[in-house]
């Protein structure tokens, strides 16, 4: 696990007041501490820590997961950077939470998958090369791509099918994760591959971390029996317990 940065958690706090017009003093006061306290914890020779419930209640007031606030740089971070990774967080709690029904599958056989005229296959991670189906990385189209491991659809809505899968470049060391919507026109038939974002085979991105997390996050839930809300309830009465929301925060912060 990474460790806890607390410069890197200041400057995310003050970025985001800046962002949000919001006051250090108001943040302090939320937080129950002394005004001045997050401009002294700034300065490099302070010693002082960010207790659990100061970053708690920050995070609170700017609107923000914990997670976000302590794991990335974001002020280096592009809108569209920071919109994905609200996405995929929102998906992560969602999937913990048993709100999302995810559908597992295992690595295509290559030989079952059947190559067409335009160059597409009868699956659509895969493209095909002179009647030779092959994994198409949309994010790394150079590199020799296989699956590494069992992919993951759930589909959003009508339209629109998230896919989330492990890879192997050959030319590079250890395993990638690339995430999709697959989007269709039940009127036309068409469909894409729209790539949201991936991690990569030659350098750390932003995404790393995130996308591993939610790859093992949804390959738990796939492990997991599915209960109803209402099945679980009928459970919990029975065994004496408090009717259940289904809330998976055990009050930890990721460091």
């Amino acid at each position: 696990m990474e460790a806890f940065d607390k410069k890197r958690c200041l400057d995310n706090i003050y970025f985001l007041a800046k962002q949000k017009s919001i006051k250090i003093g108001d943040l302090e006061a939320a937080a129950n501490v002394s005004a001045g306290y997050l401009s002294r914890a700034n300065k490099e020779d302070n010693t002082s820590k960010l207790t659990i419930d100061l970053i708690a209640a920050i995070a609170q007031t700017l609107e923000i997961s914990i997670d976000r606030l302590v794991s990335y740089d974001l002020s280096g971070l592009s809108p569209n950077e920071r919109r994905i990774i609200a996405f995929v967080e929102k998906l992560i709690r969602d999937t913990a939470d048993g709100a999302v029904d995810w559908e597992k599958k295992e690595p295509a056989a290559v030989g079952s998958i059947e190559c067409y005229g335009d160059g597409t296959t009868s699956d659509c991670l895969y493209l095909c090369k002179n009647q030779e189906p092959y994994y198409h990385s949309y994010f790394f189209p150079g590199h020799l791509t296989r699956q590494s491991g069992e992919s993951y659809t759930y589909d959003m809505d009508e339209g629109t099918r998230i896919i989330l899968t492990k890879v192997h470049h050959d030319d590079a060391q250890g395993d990638d994760f690339e995430l999709y919507f697959l989007i269709w026109d039940d009127y036309s038939h068409n469909s894409s591959m729209e790539p949201v974002c991936g991690t990569s085979p030659t350098k750390e991105t932003s995404f790393d971390a995130l996308l591993k997390h939610f790859y093992d996050t949804v390959a738990d839930s796939c492990r997991n029996v599915k209960l109803s809300p209402l099945v679980r309830n009928i459970i919990n009465r029975y065994m004496g317990d408090q009717p259940d929301n289904h809330s998976n925060d055990d009050g930890e912060l990721p460091f």
